[in-house]
């Protein structure tokens, strides 16, 4: 096993055997300038950041112990996931609209958190359909999605963002607000306190109106007690 004693930037980052591990007592953070390929071996990641500017290669036999690490995609143009992989937190977002490719047939799995943002969402192969398992919270908007099946997991609600076909469980919503419930205990619909933005965020947005998406998923679950009248 071969263990960080401090942050690594790195242009290209391969494990071909044996474990690297990010130190899980200190889980230093690893900049990744282009790509990493995990070819053989395991990548234990710990609670550390990961910045990748392009492409994650991982082929069968290179794993990927996701721990409790941020993935952060930071590229300018295209970034690739290559084949399935599972990660706690998935980040990719930008404030102009790049590139962002999942292989055709292969399954991404995020546990925790989903942030997309300013993306053109595609798999490698026009047609041939990615698929995404979500079991966490999200927050995902301003992105152009094709070919990606999320039923397995949570749908996906993409907020001012454009369905360009062969999605499944994805919502891409009616244009209005779009308003997450946060209350952990019992609260009332008419206080701001209780709703967000983005699923498990802080509360005080506006509370939704006529138009507006209300939605409540697993992030919290506190009782909703309808003090209004609700269109």
């Amino acid at each position: 096993t071969l263990s960080l004693h401090d942050a690594l930037p790195i242009y290209n980052f391969t494990i071909e055997n044996g474990t690297f591990s990010t130190n899980g007592g200190m889980s230093y953070a690893v900049d990744i300038g282009s790509s990493i390929f995990l070819n053989n071996g395991t990548f234990e990641a710990n609670s550390s950041t990961i910045t990748v500017g392009v492409d994650w290669r991982r082929k069968k036999n290179g794993s990927f112990n996701k721990g409790m690490s941020l993935v952060y995609f930071v590229g300018t143009s295209t970034s690739t996931i290559f084949n399935s992989t599972t990660f706690y937190i998935l980040v990719s977002t930008d404030m102009e609209k790049t590139n962002m490719k999942f292989s055709g047939g292969t399954t991404t799995y995020v546990s925790e958190r989903l942030e997309l943002s300013y993306k053109n969402i595609r798999s490698t192969i026009n047609g041939n359909t990615w698929y995404l398992n979500l079991s966490g919270t999200q927050d995902v908007h301003n992105v152009d999605v094709m070919d990606s099946n999320a039923s397995d997991g949570i749908m996906i609600d993409a907020v001012s963002s454009n369905d360009a076909g062969n999605n499944t469980n994805w919502n891409f919503g009616s244009g209005g607000l779009v308003r997450y419930w946060v209350a952990a205990v019992p609260g009332n619909w008419n206080d701001v306190a209780n709703w967000s933005d983005s699923s498990g965020g802080l509360g005080g947005q506006s509370v939704p109106g006529l138009g507006d998406e209300s939605i409540f998923d697993v992030a919290h679950n506190g009782i909703c007690n309808i003090d209004t009248t609700v269109d």
